[in-house]
């Protein structure tokens, strides 16, 4: 309705026939379903809880080794940031003894522009502490731009986290307000695909307002419900 009013269009006859003259609205449309919001630390006392377990599993590596994070539904990237920066703050100067992979993926092509540019306005950092910003970003106008160690330990990909695969020996899936726009079959798809994914031990992190189902707990452990994080 939204879409159709924009366009001066006062009927769905209408708009039909203003597709067939126009394909391309088909791709504007989809973008206007595909909700591209996020923030760094969204969730700040899930992302204490996070950083305990995160802690444990980077424990458990020898310098050297491979750190994978998967951030499906990314948007325009800040949740794989944040992550970046909790391994920067657990690691300090070792930061870079790791090979730290954190992929994140979405269908959003502009979303993922900007998370490839790793430039950010004012109200993405919220719920951000203060010595946080200043650490790990630099001032660009009235934005803020990543570090470049903290850039470099990201990749960004255009994907459909239903149809493709996933990336395999992952330490954490973090997929958090995604689910919520499933019907309970590919939820479960993707509960086993996230289990399949994850090393022993991986972590799953997911949306205060979504549940891991009955399927979803045979697969893993809860270590903090109210926060959403679970063990495979």
């Amino acid at each position: 309705d939204r879409r159709m009013s924009t366009l001066k269009l006062t009927d769905i006859e209408q708009y039909q026939a203003y597709i067939k003259q126009y394909p391309a609205e088909l791709n504007t449309l989809q973008h206007l379903f595909l909700v591209s919001l996020s923030s760094f630390f969204r969730d700040s006392h899930a992302f204490v809880v996070v950083k305990k377990h995160l802690l444990e599993t980077v424990r458990q590596k020898a310098l050297g080794e491979t750190i994978r994070i998967w951030v499906p539904g990314c948007a325009s990237g800040e949740e794989c940031y944040t992550f970046a920066i909790l391994l920067a703050e657990i690691l300090g100067d070792r930061f870079t003894m790791f090979n730290i992979q954190i992929i994140g993926s979405d269908l959003n092509s502009e979303a993922l522009a900007i998370a490839h540019a790793g430039v950010y306005r004012q109200t993405a950092f919220k719920e951000t502490e203060a010595k946080i910003l200043q650490r790990y970003f630099e001032p660009k106008g009235q934005h803020y731009k990543l570090v470049r160690p903290i850039l470099a330990a990201c990749e960004f990909i255009k994907q459909d986290v239903v149809n493709a695969n996933a990336p395999e020996n992952l330490d954490v899936v973090s997929c958090r307000n995604l689910l919520i726009y499933m019907k309970s079959n590919l939820q479960e798809q993707l509960f086993e695909k996230f289990h399949q994914a994850l090393l022993p031990q991986g972590l799953l992190f997911i949306g205060q307002s979504e549940n891991i189902g009955l399927l979803g707990n045979t697969l893993f452990e809860s270590l903090d419900h109210f926060h959403r994080l679970y063990q495979r």
